[in-house]
């Protein structure tokens, strides 16, 4: 991985606090408006839903291209991942297509998420050969609009990818100091209490990732996966299994004061987010404050589905403001 300056370069030096952050966009939307108001999650609706499982779902930065895990009809292997275009961020999706062998392999290949300059993807795969459970490697292209375009993928080195079942990465570069990260989430791995846990590799100055280590601060015995972060830095979503929710699987949010400060205690996304069925794989747009997520809760057109939950900045501020 060598883009580590052209990632770093995006990053945008902010002094600013959560408490400030939040505050503003309390200010901007008008708390009393939001209280009565009942926000829920939206369907995607037709091409992005089908009666096939869509099961995970990320945004490119441009916010022009949603790319989609799916065991749709027309795909190679177990799940793959499609991509679907719209001509601006408030367009309308169009129909998905399928990235191809090149990517996708026989097995189940998920987890896209992009480096802010959207030239590289990292995504979870078990290989070309479909068996040995999920690695997480890396692709790039010269354009950043062409998603098409993706080159041979490389697989991450033992530093991130040891020998359990790894995968849901999530590239974040720090906008203060620019160091970039990996996030992703790791099975039953040594240093972290069990179940899937969430990890962190700092990019090298060789653009070499170093060895992983836990985010302690949200890991428990039960399951944490699919991270993912704003980009401002100080607002982390997960999936998680842990006590406290109103599923089997829900979303929830951690906050920090500055991106020097560890992880806040986590906050359940509430029911406006969350249901009782399994709720899970969140994605933040760069483009305002819309979180995406699978979910398999009745009432579209079964199976899992995608969905959208917007404002999400005002909900975490209500929910968990006070942590």
């Amino acid at each position: 991985m060598n883009r580590n300056a052209s990632a770093r370069s995006t990053g945008r030096k902010t002094g600013k606090s959560l408490l400030f952050v939040l505050s503003t966009l309390l200010i901007g939307v008008g708390l009393v408006a939001y209280a009565d108001r009942q926000w829920i999650a939206e369907s995607l609706g037709e091409p992005v839903n089908t009666v096939s499982n869509e099961t995970q779902v990320a945004l490119t930065h441009s916010g022009r291209s949603l790319y989609i895990v799916t065991n749709r009809p027309g795909g190679v292997g177990a799940n793959d991942i499609w991509v679907s275009h719209r001509a601006h961020p408030n367009g309308r999706w169009e129909q998905p297509f399928n990235l191809g062998s090149l990517i996708n392999g026989t097995g189940n290949d998920s987890s896209p998420s992009f480096t802010p300059d959207d030239l590289c993807m990292f995504y979870a795969s078990p290989g070309a050969s479909g068996g040995g459970g999920q690695r997480i490697f890396v692709t790039c292209r010269t354009d950043p609009d062409d998603d098409a375009g993706w080159q041979t993928p490389v697989r991450l080195g033992a530093n991130v990818n040891g020998a359990q079942f790894t995968s849901d990465p999530f590239y974040f570069v720090d906008p203060v100091s620019g160091q970039a990260s990996l996030y992703f989430a790791s099975l039953n791995r040594p240093g972290a209490p069990g179940d899937f846990d969430l990890f962190k590799s700092d990019l090298g100055a060789d653009g070499q990732f170093l060895p992983a280590v836990p985010v302690t601060e949200l890991n428990t015995p039960f399951r944490e996966t699919h991270p993912w972060i704003h980009q401002n830095g100080l607002i982390l979503v997960f999936s998680s299994t842990q006590p406290g929710g109103f599923g089997g699987i829900d979303l929830w949010v951690s906050t920090r004061g500055s991106t020097a400060d560890p992880w806040g205690p986590p906050c359940n996304l509430g029911e406006n987010v969350n249901s009782a069925s399994d709720d899970r794989a969140p994605a933040l747009s760069q483009f305002g404050d819309s979180l995406y997520f699978a979910s398999n809760r009745p009432g579209d057109f079964g199976g899992d589905d995608l969905y959208v939950f917007r404002p999400l900045m005002p909900t975490i501020a209500q929910l968990c403001g006070g942590r």
